[in-house]
């Protein structure tokens, strides 16, 4: 059986050359990246290959960071994630902390679920027709030159999703060079945004339909509460 790491080289191995016409650059395991010009944006394309039980699970992430402008936000965050751990045992405590401080929030945005790049009037049907590669198992990589969508339709061959996916990437990284995209569709990112631009009301509004919404369905927001409480003190 074809090993992890000759699978992960055999899927990148299609995707350099037409991925390096767009200026993007394989770095290492698994991702390619290149620099978005107007604010110096990192824009990276992630494979993620994993094997269990028996089979491969290969997942398609795409993610924008920012360390310098996010050096803030990384900071507030962190704060967030260390005061969830308040009630908890202090050994179990103080571990979850000291790797919590190892770890940099410094993503903009971020796609795990590609159905969201579909066509305007495009079926969530027919875009699992042409595309499912973002998420699925495998055996063998040659399983998908010949992989089923849900509704048993021959889905096209592995290096034709492939293309597929640089063109859907180009098209999230496009979406997200507006600041009000990544604004509209993220919540902390969002948040810290706004209190950059000032936008007081806008970010108020924002913040009391998330939690208004949260409530209604008893979701927890202590969070984002302490988020909130946090940026406004800045």
């Amino acid at each position: 059986m074809t090993g992890k790491n000759e699978i992960l080289q055999q899927i990148v191995d299609i995707l350099e050359t037409p991925f390096f016409k767009h200026e993007f650059r394989y770095k290492k395991k698994g991702i390619f990246e290149r620099i978005e010009p107007s604010i110096g944006s990192k824009q990276q394309y992630r494979i993620q290959l994993s094997k269990a039980k028996g089979f491969f699970r290969l997942h398609l992430f795409l993610d924008l960071y920012n360390a310098e402008m996010l050096k803030e936000y990384d900071f507030l965050l962190k704060e967030v994630r260390v005061n969830s751990y308040a009630d908890f045992p202090e050994e179990f405590r103080e571990k979850c902390i000291k790797d919590l401080r190892k770890i940099k929030y410094h993503s903009l945005i971020g796609l795990t679920d590609w159905r969201e790049l579909r066509d305007e009037d495009e079926t969530l049907e027919d875009f699992n027709n042409r595309f499912i590669l973002w998420f699925c198992t495998f055996d063998e990589l040659n399983e998908l030159n010949t992989y089923k969508s849900p509704t048993k339709v021959l889905t096209p061959p592995l290096e034709k999703q492939l293309i597929t996916s640089i063109d859907l990437c180009l098209k999230f990284f496009k979406q997200t060079e507006n600041i009000d995209y990544i604004i509209e569709n993220t919540f902390y990112q969002g948040l810290f945004l706004l209190k950059q631009q000032g936008k007081k009301n806008e970010l108020q509004n924002k913040y009391n339909a998330y939690i208004e919404d949260a409530r209604k369905y008893k979701r927890n927001t202590n969070d984002e509460e302490y988020f909130y409480k946090l940026l406004i003190e800045r």
